[in-house]
């Protein structure tokens, strides 16, 4: 079943932090149609460096250095999403498995649930090296974000393959 929505909420949700979901949702709120319609998250407890928003804003994404609440803090307002995205990458050593089933049991039943497997940028930052490779290994990572997020929101707006308050649950590669 699709439904083309009429304003979707999307919560994006990353295992550190939530750099990626930041992105992402800034990302799905310049891209879509009906405005504002997504949030982040973040998994594990910490802080996301400045520097981490130094970069992104010299690279044209402007967004604020505001840490992202955790999964729990937005379930636990009642916050409600139509589509749930986790971004996780096993190849990272991240601990996809245990943020999968969080939030399966969060929002099973009332979401659409994706997984997707992207580099996680704030690890991207830390790593050590010539900083014009990390910027450019970050740059890289940051466009196929928005690449996949441009096909995201064309799809939402399509109604193709994603149903509001359905109990599906789809791994994206």
């Amino acid at each position: 079943m699709s439904k083309v929505f009429e304003s979707p909420r999307v919560l994006f949700v990353c295992t550190k932090f939530g750099g990626r979901s930041v992105l992402a949702a800034h990302l799905c709120n310049q891209l879509s149609p009906w405005g504002k319609i997504a949030v982040a998250a973040s998994f594990e407890p910490g802080l996301l460096e400045q520097g981490y928003f130094r970069l992104l804003n010299s690279l044209g994404y402007p967004i604020p250095a505001e840490q992202p609440p955790s999964l729990f803090d937005r379930f636990s307002a009642g916050e409600t999403f139509d589509v749930v995205i986790e971004m996780c990458s096993v190849e990272s050593g991240e601990n996809c498995p245990i943020l999968h089933l969080s939030v399966v049991e969060l929002y099973r039943g009332a979401s659409v649930i994706e997984n997707w497997s992207l580099p996680d940028l704030s690890r991207i930052l830390a790593a050590k090296g010539n900083p014009g490779q990390v910027r450019a290994r970050f740059a890289l990572a940051a466009e196929e974000l928005e690449s996949r997020m441009k096909e995201f929101v064309a799809r939402l707006a399509r109604g193709n393959g994603t149903s509001p308050r359905s109990a599906a649950v789809s791994h994206r590669p």
